[in-house]
């Protein structure tokens, strides 16, 4: 068993404080997790248009995502960190002074860059201040203290929102200028605590060239820019829709989204430090492939059954897929050698943007045109038939000597 206390004390103080900073962050904004696509919707926007804002932001992802990951490798990553917090805390605040689903747009846009350049910029000085031994076992941890507030976040969220009537633009409203407040002061006490970081390199190249020097810097780099591009666009097919669907659909009340949100983070506490652990000792990928048949069972009773008690279960089974999001930054990050994460995340991170612009337009379309199911069934036909094939050819372990 991993002895939380003693892992944690032997770890740099800028993973603690990462800690600190996902599990507010995630506090915060679980507040409106669910409910910012229902904001769109009851702000005027139709299934297409909700689609299109969210290409909008990919859009702007794809055009800053590459500048943003050489500013990680060349500029100190404690001010790119506070810059991006300081952008999440202005997220919820836009949306509370949005007067239409127009003007939405430019909180869809700017939640866009924030989640990329934050997930980005934290995943790096994660990966670069625990020792490779330790960092899926980090991540995993670091995914499930960002599991503790949806414990109890989201189900208060639900008995207000069904406390004060239902779904409206008021009551949502009530929840983004609670959020802004909180990541306003979770952005002050973050600054006071994070350390910077050693800038690796700072040897300045053409954007060709450092293509070129990346995709040289390990083997089977080229087939996971494949993965995690196919896995992405697929992703950003439906993920919109899951919380329409379920209201529009299935009847959903705010205060069965609580719950379901609960029991997923429950699940995902209890999950990812063991699987992380099993991911050090059995390989990365095995476990990753392992965790896809929970993931899409939950889908399948969500979208195929009326039972509330089913969709908990189906997001209980959807829980366990957490744990996956650490071990692949994990798995991510011994791709490639320390001096060129950033760029690294920035070339990944743009390509996947790219592909996925259209994804969330093309969701729109098979929701409206084809059938509210159709977003859903493509993602999973996608990941079984397309990406889980090509993960089987990536390497199963990884040794410093050949990725390091």
């Amino acid at each position: 068993m991993l002895n939380i206390t003693g892992f944690l004390s032997r770890q740099h103080r800028n993973f603690k404080t990462i800690l600190i900073r996902r599990t507010g962050a995630t506090l915060f904004n679980y507040l409106t997790e669910s409910y910012r696509d229902i904001y769109i919707r009851l702000m005027g926007a139709d299934y297409i248009q909700l689609g299109l804002l969210h290409t909008i932001g990919r859009l702007i992802s794809a055009i800053i995502s590459y500048p943003f990951g050489r500013l990680i490798d060349h500029r100190s990553s404690r001010n790119i960190l506070i810059f991006a917090m300081i952008l999440e805390a202005l997220v919820p605040l836009t949306f509370f002074l949005a007067n239409d689903w127009i003007m939405v747009s430019i909180a869809i846009v700017l939640y866009s860059v924030v989640f990329f350049c934050l997930s980005g910029v934290e995943t790096v000085v994660v990966a670069n201040s625990v020792k490779k031994e330790d960092r899926a076992r980090c991540f995993s941890i670091l995914a499930t203290f960002g599991n503790i507030p949806p414990l109890i976040i989201p189900l208060v969220a639900g008995i207000f929102l069904t406390k004060k009537g239902g779904y409206s633009i008021f009551n949502i409203n009530i929840l983004f200028i609670t959020q802004f407040l909180g990541l306003a002061l979770l952005t002050f006490i973050i600054s006071r605590r994070l350390e910077d970081m050693p800038v690796y390199e700072k040897k300045k190249q053409s954007v060709i060239d450092e293509f070129k020097v990346l995709l040289d810097s390990g083997p089977s780099l080229r087939r996971w820019l494949v993965i995690d591009t196919v896995s992405n666009a697929s992703f950003a097919v439906f993920s919109r829709y899951i919380w329409i669907y379920g209201i529009e659909e299935k009847n959903i009340t705010p205060l069965l989204i609580g719950v379901m949100t609960t029991v997923y983070a429950i699940i995902g506490i209890f999950s990812s430090i063991p699987l992380g652990a099993l991911a050090d000792k059995i390989g990365r990928l095995k476990v990753v492939i392992l965790l896809r048949i929970p993931l899409h069972l939950g889908m399948i009773l969500f979208l195929f059954t009326n039972d509330p008690r089913l969709f908990i279960l189906g997001w209980a089974l959807r829980g366990t897929f957490q744990a996956n999001v650490g071990i692949l930054n994990a798995y991510r990050n011994e791709l490639v050698p320390v001096s060129v994460r950033g760029r690294w995340m920035g070339m990944r991170e743009m390509l996947r943007a790219i592909f996925s612009i259209p994804a969330p337009l093309f969701g729109g379309v098979l929701y409206s045109q084809v059938s509210p199911m159709a977003p859903f069934l493509f993602y999973i036909f996608v990941d079984v038939f397309i990406r889980v094939p090509l993960m089987f050819t990536m390497p199963k372990t990884i040794s410093k000597a050949e990725f390091m």
